[in-house]
């Protein structure tokens, strides 16, 4: 649907407001805060984390603390700007002790992440760890192995969450999810020597990142021309 930026803001505080005291799965006893998500509400692309860390937990916010400094770091060097992106997670709530969200409790969840990506209808998902890309339905099968799939072009499959009979298509792409680079990487992204350090997961982060980038500038580009040439026939009266 074709939001204007000011319906699309206060749609999404409309629906943060309605999700932020969720008590449907058991995961809200164990939460400080619900991590909804953050960042430009007319965004082109829409990163999906699995669940929210210790930061994010008790800041409100998911993509934030030393983790996911990286992640930031990476949309620089890639030349990415922040007012592409928005940021959200499959599930709003902190599992205790490091769980991964059981079945139940991403189907709750679910209802809220597919309006957000309705409000927002991104160009392209990009899904942020291995277990946010396996809990989409990709139209070539299931993914499961991020080594694998990491910078792999597909569409994601939204079956019948905004119409029973419909289901609607993404274009969507999965990335190494910050925390593992951390783990593995310990290079800076601004230096020439983290460019160098080939086949490593941080490198290949940023070639992913610097794909999407060039893109969706590809597709803003040919929108630009499109408009003007649309522009020129109204001036010369069609």
């Amino acid at each position: 649907m074709d939001w204007s930026p000011n319906e699309c803001a206060t749609a999404l505080g409309d629906l943060s407001q309605k999700w932020d005291n969720c008590s449907q799965c058991d995961l809200c006893k164990h939460r400080n805060l619900t991590v909804f998500g953050r960042g430009a509400v007319n965004a082109l692309l829409l990163f999906i984390g699995d669940s929210p860390g210790e930061d994010e937990d008790k800041c409100g916010e998911p993509f934030t603390g030393t983790t996911s400094e990286t992640l930031m770091d990476l949309l620089e060097a890639a030349k990415i700007p922040l007012n592409w992106c928005y940021f959200t997670n499959t599930v709003m709530c902190r599992p205790p002790e490091k769980q991964k969200p059981t079945g139940f409790q991403r189907s709750i969840c679910w209802n809220r992440l597919y309006e957000q990506i309705y409000l927002i209808d991104p160009l392209v998902i990009v899904t942020v760890g291995k277990e946010a890309m396996s809990a989409f339905s990709w139209s070539d099968g299931r993914r499961t192995s991020i080594q694998a799939e990491q910078g792999r072009w597909g569409t994601v499959v939204l079956q019948g969450k905004f119409h029973k009979n419909i289901s609607v298509e993404y274009t969507a792409i999965p990335i190494f999810h910050p925390a593992y680079i951390s783990r593995t990487d310990t290079p800076d992204p601004k230096t020439k020597g983290y460019i160098q350090e080939r086949e490593r997961p941080a490198y290949e982060t940023f070639l992913t990142l610097d794909k999407i980038r060039e893109c969706v500038s590809m597709l803003l580009e040919k929108h630009r021309a499109s408009i003007k040439s649309l522009e020129r026939n109204i001036r010369r009266g069609w």
